[in-house]
């Protein structure tokens, strides 16, 4: 066998071994990368936003929770955010603030840095909350820039590989205040008239008004609620505050001072009579005192002269005098003018029978006496 001969045959025995150990190495390889992408895979970290519009003013939080069945027990967040955002620090679950952690802010970019201390973090919604709040100088769409780094699980493996990712959110210029568009009180009326741009009102009700309650109409969704109803004592103010609560909690407030007017007493003054208005003089006598009699009766009865005696009793205070008449028991009118016509002509009559009856038994005695002599 020749040189060249051998060199050929130890090409061909290299070949084919080569060639299947190097297939194979490949394949082993393919596969330990599967393996690992797997194991990595167990745990990631979700991220979500509580919005995707915002208005000035609102608050744009930034939710980490951990999912999967391993423990951490390292982590780094960033957060790189727009200008107009302004960081308002974080909120964190129990087992994140008991362990050795650290939150810094740049100005554009908010970090957060976990390490166990005894216990390793399991997996838990909304572990983590970054919160921004909505300035007046941004505009338009803004951009969130969010990574999370150096995941380790307990035994300071990988736990998932490193992860960048965006978020877009809008912001829109101020919103509508939320407003009343209707007030009416139960009682009274409302001074200036109402409208949705006033905030403070007067009004007037009587003492007999003791309540008030407001009927409303308003913008949007919210809530209203009033601070009082009853109202304080007689020539009092009361504050009234109407607060409306849109779904954002801001609140809108109109205040109401109502003036209730005092008690007045009634009048209970009482007519007074006097028999005379003479200054200096604190008794009079009663002059005259007509009787008028029934002009039937003076004809058929003699009228019973009678005394009639008047008293006078001087009230020296109101100057008043009351005058008493006292009938004598001897001064009586009673009885019916027909009834006593009837019974004088019945006994007139009886009187006539008896004196006739008495005549004739006379006059028969004298007969009797001449025929005996």
């Amino acid at each position: 066998m020749n040189k060249s001969s051998f060199c050929e045959f130890i090409k061909r025995i290299v070949c084919v071994i080569w060639l299947p150990l190097f297939i194979f190495g490949s394949l082993i390889s393919i596969a330990s990368v599967a393996i690992k992408a797997s194991e990595v895979s167990e745990s990631t970290f979700d991220i979500s936003v509580n919005g995707k519009e915002f208005y000035v003013g609102d608050s744009v939080e930034l939710n980490f929770s951990l999912k999967g069945e391993k423990e951490v027990s390292a982590f780094i967040i960033e957060a790189e955010y727009p200008e107009g955002l302004d960081a308002q620090g974080f909120v964190a679950s129990d087992n994140i603030k008991n362990a050795y952690w650290e939150y810094f802010d740049s100005g554009s970019k908010a970090t957060f840095i976990y390490t166990f201390k005894d216990i390793p973090l399991a997996p838990i919604d909304n572990m983590l909350t970054l919160k921004f709040k909505a300035g007046e100088n941004i505009k338009g769409e803004g951009i969130i820039k969010v990574s999370v780094k150096g995941a380790l699980d307990e035994n300071g493996n990988t736990l998932c590989p490193d992860s960048e990712g965006e978020i877009t959110i809008s912001f829109n210029p101020e919103k509508e205040k939320a407003k009343l568009t209707k007030l009416v009180p139960s009682a009274g009326s409302l001074s200036p008239a109402f409208s949705s741009d006033i905030y403070e009102y007067k009004m007037y009700v009587p003492y007999s008004v003791s309540s008030i309650t407001f009927s409303e109409e308003h913008t949007g969704e919210g809530k209203v609620s009033v601070n009082r109803k009853n109202l304080g004592s007689g020539g009092s103010v009361s504050e009234f505050i109407i607060t409306l609560k849109d779904e954002s909690g801001e609140k809108t407030q109109y205040k109401v001072l109502v003036t209730r007017g005092e008690y007045v007493r009634p009048s209970t003054g009482t007519k007074k009579e006097s028999s005379s208005n003479n200054e200096g003089s604190n008794s009079s006598s009663a002059e005259s005192i007509i009787l008028e009699e029934n002009s039937e009766l003076a004809s058929e009865h003699s009228v019973v002269n009678a005394d009639i005696n008047v008293k006078t009793e001087s009230n020296s205070s109101n100057n008043i005098e009351e005058v008493i008449l006292e009938e004598p028991e001897e001064l009586k009118v009673s009885g019916d003018n027909s009834f006593t016509s009837f019974l004088l002509g019945a006994g007139s009559m009886l009187a006539g029978v008896i004196i006739g009856l008495l005549s004739l038994l006379i006059f028969k005695k004298i007969k009797d006496g001449k025929k005996e002599k």
